[in-house]
Formats: structure tokens, C-alpha cells, sequence
């Protein structure tokens, strides 16, 4: 999800932890969707679509609508900011933040002039063949990517904090729920353990990464899958490995009682 695509553009890519997750990462996506104007992803996986539990009602008030740099009725004219020189409406107008005015067909003064081709300013797909408007065009879209840092939701701390923890975890996805339970089984052995949720995985909250790892006595990556992609994404971005590692990829979730059991190991031989 973070590098397929033909050619380069920005997106963002979610995972959540459980069904509230899910919940509020929908809602999020949508006003990502409209404020960056890129595409968003959620990554579910089998272990949230399949188990079943009882939750309670959702914060249905805490819902929000952001719509971004968007114009549905009236005149273009009187947004100056989708303009170009000549008073034209600019859809892919470059601006420093990457993103450009949307407007709905029916705005009177707005051109609806889009395609799928590389474009200049205006729309036109035959500019879009200029080195120059190619680069430009590229470089504005990539701009949403620090703007993306701005808005999307951070990391999820659970525990302790990682200088006081015996044992620091980084996890994402639905191992959340079973890591949990075994953080729970823990604390009556008086075994201190701080987490890390990485809700966004992309762009990649390096800074907050890095800055758990850096505090932590012992850190331990939890991830359901063969490769380890997590741990690459921390070594590519972080420049910094974790100590230990536990896989599962045999196509079921992670139990308690598996994670329960790597902790105590780490924390063992320590």
C-alpha cells in the first residue's frame, strides 16, 4: 500500500487496532481524503473482520466533517486563492502546502478540466509534457506529504512510559488487543511494559518512533507477517534496529499467551 502505484504521488495508509479504531480511523479518512486530496487507505485485516465482541456505542458527537480547501457554490471569483494570473481557475493551481482549490462542477468561473495525464496549472494534459511543468507538478503533490504529518492521527501510547519500562513494545494492526491482554497479565508480576501503536503507518511517524525506541531498556517488534515490514519501515526511517522480534504468519492471530510468553522470555535474559 505505501509503494504501489505507476509513478510516484502521496498517500496516506491506516491501520487499526480494533473495531473503535476502525470506527474513527473511517471518519478520519474520509476528511484526509478531501483535505489532502489523495487517496487513503485503511488496512484491515481477517482478525477485525472475522472475531466478534461487544463494544459500546460509538462517540457519534465526536464525528467531524472537514472538507479542506473546497468551494461548492457561488463564484470562483470570490476565492482569489484558485486563481492564476489571468483570473482563470487553476485546479492544480502550485501552492506551498501542496494541495489546490476544488471546486464542484455548477461554480460558476470554474473550468472543470481533469484527467489522469500529467497537467500544467489549468489542466491541460499537452503542458503537462513540459520538463518543467512535469517537475513542478510532482514537487506540489509530494508537498502534501508534510502537510499529511500535520493532520494524520499520531502513535498510540499504552503502559507505562519506555524509560520506565522494563520491556518496550511496538506493534500495529490487530496484534494491539492480544498485546494488551499480555501487558495486563504482567503487571501483577510487577513487569513494567510501555507500547507503541503506529495508527499511521504512512507517511511514517519516524520522530515519535525513534523517540520511543531511544528511551526504551529493551525494545520488542510484534507484526503478523513473514518479513517484518514494521521493522524495515523502522530501519529505513529511523536508522535503528529493535532487539527482538516476533513474527506470526501461519494465517491466525496472535494470541495472549504468545506474546505473554516472548516478554517474559526477553525480559529473562535481560
Amino acid at each position: 500500500m505505501i509503494h504501489a502505484a505507476q509513478g510516484e504521488f502521496p498517500r496516506v495508509v491506516m491501520a487499526p487496532g480494533d473495531r473503535e479504531d476502525a470506527f474513527v480511523l473511517a471518519w478520519k479518512a474520509f476528511n484526509l481524503a478531501d483535505q489532502l486530496q489523495t487517496p487513503v487507505v485503511i488496512l484491515g485485516d481477517s482478525y477485525l473482520s472475522d472475531n466478534r465482541e461487544s463494544i459500546p456505542y460509538y462517540d457519534l458527537d465526536a464525528v467531524t466533517v472537514e472538507r479542506g480547501k473546497f468551494v461548492a457554490e457561488g463564484d470562483i471569483a470570490d476565492h482569489p486563492e484558485a486563481l492564476g494570473a489571468d483570473g482563470q481557475y487553476f485546479r492544480y493551481k502550485l501552492t506551498e502546502d501542496g494541495v489546490s482549490v476544488r471546486a464542484l462542477p455548477g461554480v460558476s468561473g470554474a473550468t472543470q478540466l481533469v484527467n489522469s495525464y500529467e497537467h500544467d496549472e489549468y489542466g491541460w494534459g499537452s503542458a503537462g509534457e513540459m520538463a518543467t511543468v512535469r517537475s513542478a507538478q510532482d514537487e506540489k503533490r509530494m508537498r502534501k506529504m508534510e502537510l499529511a504529518r500535520t493532520l494524520v492521527p499520531p502513535p498510540a501510547l499504552f503502559g507505562v512510559p519506555p524509560e520506565a519500562a522494563d520491556v518496550s513494545l511496538l506493534v500495529f494492526g490487530t496484534t494491539k488487543g492480544p498485546a494488551l491482554e499480555a501487558i495486563r497479565w504482567l503487571e501483577p508480576e510487577g513487569v513494567r511494559v510501555a507500547m507503541m501503536q503506529v495508527v499511521t503507518v504512512w507517511p511514517f511517524p519516524a520522530e515519535e518512533v525513534l523517540s520511543f525506541l531511544d528511551a526504551a531498556k529493551t525494545t520488542v517488534i510484534v507484526e503478523g507477517n513473514l518479513t517484518g515490514q514494521l521493522q524495515g519501515l523502522v530501519r529505513q526511517h529511523c536508522l535503528r534496529d529493535v532487539d527482538h522480534t516476533l513474527h506470526r504468519y501461519d494465517g491466525r492471530p496472535f494470541s495472549p499467551e504468545q506474546i505473554y510468553a516472548k516478554l517474559t522470555e526477553v525480559i529473562a535474559g535481560a
